[in-house]
């Protein structure tokens, strides 16, 4: 059998995976991805939630177990994009206060050894390659930030209409940050 080198290994192609290989993409470097699952098949299911959710429709059959020994069923995908491929679009940036230490149980958790700014200029390339919607500054609690790639998708007809009942009573509803790629026409790819 023969042997192959590569440059990197990549282990996993979920969103962390396939985002590394992606920005390693006009290198000379060779690279494997390895992945236990497989494509997803493209079917109806994909878009159904409760055949996601309810009857855990892609979630593996297996058991883990915490650190006291108790099992548990994983939220876990086994197909190429991972978890990514059922985490509805919603991408918010961690906020300034995210990578401080903070108190939990009468205990310190650490702080990331970097701060937001920090990771800025990375969220704005992964919003890019994300296809990120949003309205800069309808979000009160968003770190600094340049505008978003694209505009924010349309409410469908029943969360307009609460959205309009929400500013009625002086509430500030706003669209979700949103990774959807539109193609030609609009339509959702």
């Amino acid at each position: 059998m023969e042997t192959k080198q590569f440059d990197i290994i990549v282990i996993g192609a979920g969103m962390g995976g396939s985002a590394f290989t992606w920005a390693l993409r006009d290198t000379d470097l060779s690279i494997a991805v390895l992945d236990r699952g497989g494509p997803l098949k493209q079917e109806a299911e994909n878009w159904d939630p409760d055949e996601v959710i309810a009857k855990k429709r892609y979630e593996p059959e297996e058991k883990w177990f915490d650190g006291y020994g108790n099992a548990f069923t994983p939220r876990s995908y086994y197909n190429y994009g991972g978890s990514s491929k059922f985490f509805g679009g919603s991408a918010f940036r961690l906020r300034n206060q995210d990578f401080l230490s903070h108190m939990f149980q009468d205990r310190a958790t650490v702080a990331w050894p970097f701060t937001y700014e920090t990771l800025k200029p990375y969220y704005d390339v992964a919003e890019e390659a994300m296809h990120i919607h949003g309205f800069k500054g309808s979000d009160p609690t968003e770190p600094t930030r340049k505008s978003f790639p694209h505009t924010p998708l349309l409410h469908e007809p029943a969360i307009a209409w609460l959205a309009k009942q929400l500013e009625k009573q002086n509430l500030h509803p706003f669209p979700l940050p949103t990774a959807v790629h539109q193609g030609d026409g609009g339509h959702c790819q």
